[in-house]
């Protein structure tokens, strides 16, 4: 991508969300959950006014990508004929180039990451002045959590609010940052996804309500996380609860507590060798492991290393700032995080 005209890049994190819950109850709140932003894998995108508009993903990336590829572009140019649809005044041409990707369905929110990112790039180029929160709405995300939304603006832990009807947009309860030496390592199996699409709206529309009681417990990890955010222990012990439960009332549509038995498996090797916070992210397949240093994610990552042979193994720090974005322009870099971006 030549550097003629200003060049502007952006580089997210990835989410990790913990599971959602609705209470059944009239005017109950729906979607109630929490999560944390990760600093990779990320959506690392760049764009530039052009005379024709184009989009390439470096060859990297595709090689990672396999047969995602077709769907990332469809998917980057649904969410540019969105915003030429919300603004049809507007007459700009980009050029987008795809650094990094988070690959989809794997329970790292790479869908949310992607438009935000696009819709981003798209409304700065024009010139447009447009919250992250207003352009969820343009591009149809945050419809029912808003981890990826609120992560991609401020990172950190966060804590859905819930809605009270399905079309209103999400809102979120609770951010802070998480401790800088923190970290987590995620364990994702290999040529196994998460449902998305049609497939996620019927497994929601199998599930059945949940007890009073599951409610009540579930409220309850929710006040205990945001009292003791940043305590490993206590965190550690209630993010384990929390994705327990929360995935035996999602068990009746994936089969089990978890994605696929290899889960089970990897979570059973987290806690025989010390890790206590372990939940699956969304979907699945990613299970991850909350450590409270690099050393310790170093151990666990070796032993789930020696112990399959078919998981991709990472560590990730919390991410406690929004997505960054920076102009380029000859002699000049300003980088600065999104929503201050001028």
């Amino acid at each position: 991508m030549n550097h003629e005209t200003p060049v502007l890049r952006i580089r997210t994190g990835a989410r990790l969300h913990c599971g959602l819950f609705s209470d059944p109850q009239p005017r109950g709140k729906l979607h109630q959950g929490f999560g944390f932003m990760i600093d990779q894998p990320s959506v690392n995108l760049q764009g530039r006014v052009s005379s024709e508009t184009e989009v390439k993903i470096q060859s990297d990336v595709d090689n990672t990508l396999g047969n995602h590829c077709d769907n990332i572009l469809s998917r980057i140019q649904s969410t540019i004929q969105k915003c030429e649809s919300n603004w049809p005044d507007v007459r700009q041409q980009l050029s987008m180039a795809v650094h990094e990707i988070i690959l989809p369905h794997i329970g790292l929110g790479s869908g949310t990451q992607l438009d935000l990112a696009t819709g981003f790039l798209w409304t700065k180029l024009a010139r447009i002045e447009c919250s992250p929160l207003d352009l969820a709405q343009v591009i149809n995300r945050g419809k029912r959590s808003t981890i990826g939304t609120y992560g991609f603006m401020f990172g950190g832990i966060l804590i859905d609010a819930g809605v009270e009807h399905e079309q209103e947009l999400g809102r979120c309860r609770f951010r802070k940052d998480l401790p800088a030496d923190w970290r987590f390592v995620l364990a994702t199996p290999r040529k196994l996804f998460g449902y998305s699409g049609t497939e996620e709206l019927q497994a929601f529309d199998k599930l059945t309500s949940i007890s009073e009681h599951e409610l009540q417990t579930l409220e309850n990890y929710l006040q205990i996380i945001e009292n003791h955010t940043n305590d490993f222990d206590v965190l550690s012990e209630t993010l384990r609860e929390y994705g327990n439960l929360i995935g035996d009332t999602f068990s009746q549509v994936q089969g089990g507590r978890y994605r696929d038995p290899i889960c089970q498996q990897i979570y059973d090797v987290m806690f025989a060798n010390g890790i206590r916070g372990i939940a699956q992210t969304s979907w699945g397949p990613t299970m991850f492991g909350l450590c409270e240093n690099q050393e310790q994610a170093g151990e666990i990552s070796q032993i789930l290393r020696e112990s399959f042979s078919d998981i991709e193994i990472s560590i990730a720090r919390p991410m406690n700032l929004g997505a960054i974005a920076e102009w380029v322009q000859p002699g000049e870099e300003k980088t600065e995080p999104v929503g201050h971006l001028d």
